[in-house]
């Protein structure tokens, strides 16, 4: 008898409300409080998680009392590590657009950013 591999993908819905560190040429320039709805989806193979992917969007509220259109994918690179895409326009002229890493190998509330590119209108 040969082995059978047990494939699965659930996807589902969930709502949401964190915050971003904004980063333009290595320094922190806004915050952005949101709130988003999210749509998550996993793949499992044989029980184990392979990938997991959620999409963000929604609103945020930057530092300075701005009010921002935001996007976000995650892309869960392993248990500890999450490799984000996010784009937010804001109602007073500001747009953020950039991809960072985050460690949240100590918890949710101790993360460690890692900007990689980011572009500031």
């Amino acid at each position: 008898l040969s082995a059978q591999s047990e494939n699965r993908t659930y996807q589902g819905w969930y709502e949401f409300s964190y915050y971003t560190d904004i980063y333009c040429d290595g320094d922190v320039v806004d915050v952005l409080w949101w709130d988003a709805k999210v749509h998550y989806v996993v793949h499992f193979k044989n029980d184990e998680a392979v990938w997991h992917m959620e999409k963000l969007k929604g609103t945020a509220t930057g530092s300075t009392g701005e009010n921002f259109k935001y996007k976000e994918k995650d892309y869960y690179l392993n248990d500890d590590i999450v490799y984000i895409q996010y784009n937010a326009k804001g109602d007073e002229g500001n747009h953020y657009i950039g991809t960072m890493l985050i460690d949240i190998s100590g918890g949710w509330g101790n993360e460690v950013f890692t900007p990689l590119r980011t572009k500031c209108k």
